[in-house]
Protein backbone atom coordinates (compact mmCIF):
# COMPACT_ATOMS: atom_id res chain seq x y z
CA UNK A 1 0.00 0.00 0.00
CA UNK A 2 1.57 3.53 -0.96
CA UNK A 3 2.64 5.05 2.10
CA UNK A 4 2.70 1.79 4.12
CA UNK A 5 5.70 0.95 6.50
CA UNK A 6 5.33 -2.27 6.69
CA UNK A 7 6.00 -4.88 3.71
CA UNK A 8 2.63 -6.57 2.37
CA UNK A 9 3.63 -9.57 -0.05
CA UNK A 10 1.98 -10.38 -2.82
CA UNK A 11 2.06 -12.59 -5.92
CA UNK A 12 1.24 -11.53 -9.32
CA UNK A 13 1.78 -12.00 -12.92
CA UNK A 14 2.70 -9.42 -15.13
CA UNK A 15 2.04 -9.58 -18.61
CA UNK A 16 3.42 -7.06 -21.08
CA UNK A 17 3.09 -6.38 -24.93
CA UNK A 18 4.71 -4.10 -26.99
CA UNK A 19 5.02 -3.29 -30.93
CA UNK A 20 8.64 -2.49 -30.14
CA UNK A 21 11.76 -3.80 -30.24
CA UNK A 22 12.78 -3.95 -26.55
CA UNK A 23 16.27 -5.40 -27.20
CA UNK A 24 17.15 -2.78 -29.51
CA UNK A 25 15.37 -0.19 -26.90
CA UNK A 26 18.30 -1.40 -24.57
CA UNK A 27 21.05 -1.16 -27.12
CA UNK A 28 19.90 2.69 -27.40
CA UNK A 29 19.21 3.21 -23.73
CA UNK A 30 15.49 3.70 -24.47
CA UNK A 31 14.76 0.49 -21.97
CA UNK A 32 16.53 -0.76 -18.70
CA UNK A 33 17.94 -3.69 -19.49
CA UNK A 34 17.19 -5.37 -15.92
CA UNK A 35 13.02 -4.72 -16.43
CA UNK A 36 13.87 -6.27 -19.47
CA UNK A 37 14.95 -9.24 -18.13
CA UNK A 38 12.55 -9.30 -15.43
CA UNK A 39 9.87 -9.18 -17.91
CA UNK A 40 11.06 -11.30 -20.56
CA UNK A 41 10.65 -14.69 -18.51
CA UNK A 42 8.55 -15.80 -21.66
CA UNK A 43 7.94 -14.16 -24.58
CA UNK A 44 5.89 -14.78 -27.52
CA UNK A 45 6.57 -13.40 -30.96
CA UNK A 46 2.93 -12.73 -33.44
CA UNK A 47 3.82 -11.42 -36.23
CA UNK A 48 2.01 -8.01 -37.68
CA UNK A 49 -1.66 -9.40 -39.66
CA UNK A 50 0.11 -8.45 -42.70
CA UNK A 51 1.86 -10.82 -42.37
CA UNK A 52 -0.48 -13.38 -41.85
CA UNK A 53 -2.58 -12.68 -44.57
CA UNK A 54 -4.48 -16.34 -44.52
CA UNK A 55 -5.88 -15.12 -41.42
CA UNK A 56 -7.11 -12.42 -42.37
CA UNK A 57 -10.92 -13.81 -44.45
CA UNK A 58 -11.17 -16.29 -41.47
CA UNK A 59 -10.70 -13.24 -38.77
CA UNK A 60 -13.29 -10.83 -41.19
CA UNK A 61 -15.88 -13.69 -40.52
CA UNK A 62 -15.30 -13.86 -37.12
CA UNK A 63 -15.63 -9.76 -36.71
CA UNK A 64 -19.36 -10.11 -38.90
CA UNK A 65 -20.91 -13.07 -36.78
CA UNK A 66 -19.32 -11.22 -33.67
CA UNK A 67 -20.31 -7.65 -34.01
CA UNK A 68 -23.91 -8.71 -36.01
CA UNK A 69 -27.23 -7.95 -34.44
CA UNK A 70 -30.93 -7.75 -35.44
CA UNK A 71 -30.28 -3.61 -36.50
CA UNK A 72 -26.93 -4.93 -38.30
CA UNK A 73 -27.24 -8.20 -40.10
CA UNK A 74 -24.55 -9.91 -41.06
CA UNK A 75 -23.01 -8.42 -44.59
CA UNK A 76 -22.12 -11.36 -47.25
CA UNK A 77 -18.35 -10.44 -47.89
CA UNK A 78 -18.41 -10.87 -51.69
CA UNK A 79 -15.05 -11.65 -54.11
CA UNK A 80 -14.34 -8.00 -53.85
CA UNK A 81 -13.75 -7.06 -50.79
CA UNK A 82 -12.44 -10.55 -50.28
CA UNK A 83 -9.55 -9.57 -52.57
CA UNK A 84 -9.27 -5.94 -50.99
CA UNK A 85 -9.66 -6.97 -47.41
CA UNK A 86 -6.44 -9.39 -48.44
CA UNK A 87 -4.26 -7.17 -50.11
CA UNK A 88 -4.41 -4.14 -47.95
CA UNK A 89 -1.49 -4.45 -45.27
CA UNK A 90 -3.64 -3.59 -42.43
CA UNK A 91 -1.10 -1.26 -40.26
CA UNK A 92 -3.46 -0.76 -37.42
CA UNK A 93 -3.61 -4.76 -37.37
CA UNK A 94 -6.61 -6.90 -35.97
CA UNK A 95 -8.50 -3.93 -34.70
CA UNK A 96 -8.37 -2.18 -38.02
CA UNK A 97 -10.07 -4.34 -39.09
CA UNK A 98 -12.52 -5.18 -36.45
CA UNK A 99 -12.96 -1.45 -36.82
CA UNK A 100 -13.67 -1.78 -40.88
CA UNK A 101 -16.28 -5.08 -40.16
CA UNK A 102 -18.04 -2.99 -37.77
CA UNK A 103 -18.31 -0.11 -40.37
CA UNK A 104 -19.39 -2.79 -43.16
CA UNK A 105 -22.25 -3.78 -40.67
CA UNK A 106 -23.40 -0.26 -40.14
CA UNK A 107 -22.87 0.97 -44.06
CA UNK A 108 -23.98 -2.19 -45.56
CA UNK A 109 -21.71 -1.40 -48.62
CA UNK A 110 -19.03 -3.95 -49.10
CA UNK A 111 -18.29 -1.76 -52.41
CA UNK A 112 -17.15 1.12 -50.52
CA UNK A 113 -15.02 -0.73 -48.00
CA UNK A 114 -12.98 -2.47 -50.91
CA UNK A 115 -12.56 0.81 -52.32
CA UNK A 116 -11.75 2.35 -49.31
CA UNK A 117 -9.10 -0.60 -49.08
CA UNK A 118 -7.57 0.00 -52.57
CA UNK A 119 -7.66 4.07 -52.44
CA UNK A 120 -5.36 3.51 -49.09
CA UNK A 121 -3.29 1.05 -51.04
CA UNK A 122 -2.94 3.54 -53.79
CA UNK A 123 -2.29 6.36 -51.35
CA UNK A 124 0.53 4.12 -49.17
CA UNK A 125 2.35 3.30 -52.37
CA UNK A 126 1.65 6.83 -54.07
CA UNK A 127 -0.62 5.17 -56.94
CA UNK A 128 -2.90 7.06 -59.05
CA UNK A 129 -5.39 10.31 -56.98
CA UNK A 130 -6.69 10.23 -53.66
CA UNK A 131 -10.00 9.98 -53.54
CA UNK A 132 -12.24 13.37 -53.86
CA UNK A 133 -13.67 14.19 -50.75
CA UNK A 134 -16.84 13.77 -51.77
CA UNK A 135 -16.23 10.21 -51.54
CA UNK A 136 -14.94 10.82 -47.55
CA UNK A 137 -17.88 12.89 -47.23
CA UNK A 138 -20.54 10.58 -48.76
CA UNK A 139 -19.00 7.88 -47.15
CA UNK A 140 -19.19 9.86 -43.79
CA UNK A 141 -23.04 10.77 -44.48
CA UNK A 142 -24.08 7.11 -45.50
CA UNK A 143 -23.07 6.17 -41.63
CA UNK A 144 -24.28 9.56 -40.03
CA UNK A 145 -27.52 8.18 -41.75
CA UNK A 146 -26.98 4.95 -40.40
CA UNK A 147 -26.79 5.67 -37.14
CA UNK A 148 -29.42 8.03 -36.74
CA UNK A 149 -31.82 5.71 -38.09
CA UNK A 150 -30.70 3.13 -35.57
CA UNK A 151 -30.82 5.56 -32.93
CA UNK A 152 -34.61 6.65 -33.74
CA UNK A 153 -35.92 3.81 -34.65
CA UNK A 154 -36.56 3.83 -38.75
CA UNK A 155 -35.88 0.77 -40.63
CA UNK A 156 -34.88 2.46 -43.64
CA UNK A 157 -32.32 4.90 -45.29
CA UNK A 158 -34.59 6.74 -47.67
CA UNK A 159 -31.96 9.08 -49.16
CA UNK A 160 -29.50 6.24 -49.32
CA UNK A 161 -30.22 5.85 -52.98
CA UNK A 162 -29.55 9.19 -53.68
CA UNK A 163 -25.78 9.42 -52.17
CA UNK A 164 -25.05 5.91 -53.82
CA UNK A 165 -25.88 7.84 -57.28
CA UNK A 166 -23.66 10.69 -55.87
CA UNK A 167 -21.06 8.10 -55.10
CA UNK A 168 -20.97 5.88 -58.17
CA UNK A 169 -21.47 9.34 -60.31
CA UNK A 170 -18.21 10.92 -62.43
CA UNK A 171 -19.01 14.23 -61.96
Amino acid sequence: RLGARETCRVDVRVMATTHCDLEQGIRERRFREDLYYRLSIISIRIPALRDRKEEILPLAQHFVRKHATPDFPPVDVGADLKQALTAYDWPGNIRELENAIRRLLVLRRPALLAEELRQARRREFGIGESPRPQQDWLGGRAAFEALSSHATGRKTLPSRARFQDELTSDS
